[in-house]
This record gives structure tokens, C-alpha cells and sequence, in this order.
């Protein structure tokens, strides 16, 4: 009998349950973000052009486009924050790393993003969705986003959110997947299994999700951990693999 849990009815579980419980914590971390941010405004750079705005400014760094699922929820949570304060401005930059995962393209958004951070009035706070976005503030943290508090959220690779969280101007949560939960399932629904294989690609996201599942490799001795990349094989290679184990 085949197993009726698809991804289509993964995904709705997803959405339903999960996801509206990580949007809560998110939350708490954006209220008092802005609770932060309200203490003092800080020292200004030279305003080049004018902007409309003359309250605070935050920057969302989005590490895909809206096109991405998650995506519009997070807006929503940002939004829900941050609708019920006055005078607030958030912008979005769109680093698009689902699509295009490359070094140029991150070189292409960092020369673009500074080009208008020279033009506009200082940000107030910078937002961070998922890796990309995370590792690119911390790389350019000093250049671009001095003494300027940011929130991270849906991050996936633990040592780079805890190196992260260990800046006095970084704050975040992780997008910690349910990998112990369903390997206690799973070795309970499969008693006579010898291996346990978990399937990543060559993202910052995969790499993170890789390092969780990985972590628990040492709490089940009794099986042989593999993994699958699925960035280094074609479709029919990884069907392959798969109908192999």
C-alpha cells in the first residue's frame, strides 16, 4: 500500500500548524526590536536625498523573492508587528538567492543595496529573512549596517545564528526543523530498518538543515546515517539513488 502522505498534504500541515507558531515568536522578537529602536534614535548619517519619511526606517533583506512561500507569510507577520506603530517605513530588498545562488549574484545585490543605502536616511532596524540575508549583514555589518540592531528569523544553520547572536547587535530564532520528532516516529513505524538517509541540496538552507540532521547521528547509534545532495545529480539520478536504498 502506497503512503498517502504527500507532499501537497505535508505542506498544509505546514502552514496550518507550524508555521502560525513560528510567526508568534517571530513577533515577539519584532515588538521588542521596535521597543528597542524607540529608546534613542542614534546618530544619523548625512541624508543625500530627501525621503518621505520622517520617522523610523526599517529595512527588510529577504533572502528570495515574494515568489517564494514563505516569503509573503513573513511580510505578514513583519506587518501585524508593525502596522499598529506610527510613523514606521519598511523597504524590502530582494537578494533572490532561491533562484539564483550564486556569488555574483550576491556581489550584484551588495553593490546595489549600497548604492541606495548612500542615498536614503539611515536604517533604524534591518530584518533578516533566512540565511542568505543573515550571513550577508554579518559579512557587511561593519560597512553597511554599523551600530544598526538586527532581527534574524527562519534561519536554518544553527553555528552561523549562535555566532550571529553572539554580536550585541544581532537578535534572532532559528527555523528549527522537527528532525528528532520524526526520527522517533520513524524508527518506531520502521523497527527493522539499518539506516536512516537525510536528502539536502548545496544551499545555505540544505547546509543547515544538513547540520540538524546530522547532529542526531550520535543519538542512534544503531543506524548508518547517508545522506543525499541533491544539487550533485539529475532527477533521475536522485529517483535512482532513492529506489537503490
Amino acid at each position: 500500500m502506497k503512503n498517502s502522505f504527500t507532499y501537497d498534504r505535508a505542506w498544509t500541515i505546514y502552514k496550518k500548524y507550524i508555521l502560525p507558531a513560528y510567526f508568534v515568536f517571530l513577533a515577539v522578537f519584532l515588538i521588542a526590536a521596535v521597543a528597542k529602536f524607540n529608546e534613542s534614535d542614534g546618530d544619523e548619517q548625512a541624508v543625500l536625498q530627501n525621503t518621505a519619511c520622517s520617522g523610523k526606517r526599517i529595512l527588510f533583506i529577504s533572502s528570495y523573492t515574494d515568489d517564494f512561500p514563505t516569503v509573503a507569510l513573513q511580510k505578514k507577520g513583519i506587518s501585524e508587528v508593525f502596522d499598529s506603530v506610527n510613523n514606521i517605513q519598511i523597504d524590502t530588498q530582494y537578494m533572490d538567492m532561491k533562484n539564483y545562488d550564486t556569488t555574483q549574484n550576491e556581489n550584484n545585490f551588495y553593490v546595489s543595496l549600497k548604492y541606495k543605502l548612500t542615498r536614503c536616511k539611515k536604517y533604524d532596524l534591518i530584518l533578516l529573512g533566512d540565511d542568505s540575508a543573515l550571513r550577508f549583514a554579518v559579512k557587511h555589518q561593519e560597512e553597511l549596517f554599523k551600530n544598526t540592531p538586527m532581527v534574524f528569523f527562519c534561519v536554518n544553520d544553527l553555528n552561523t545564528a549562535r555566532s550571529a547572536g553572539d554580536n550585541p547587535y544581532i537578535t534572532g530564532i532559528v527555523e528549527e526543523l522537527y528532525i528528532r520528532e520524526t526520527l522517533a516516529i520513524a524508527t518506531k513505524m520502521q523497527p527493522k530498518a539499518k539506516q536512516i538517509v537525510g536528502i539536502y541540496d548545496d544551499t545555505p538552507t540544505g547546509y543547515g538543515d544538513l547540520q540538524q540532521f546530522m547532529a542526531l547521528e550520535k543519538t542512534y547509534p544503531e543506524y548508518t546515517f547517508k545522506t543525499i545532495d541533491t544539487s550533485l545529480c539529475t532527477w533521475k539520478q536522485y529517483a535512482e539513488q532513492l529506489e537503490a536504498l
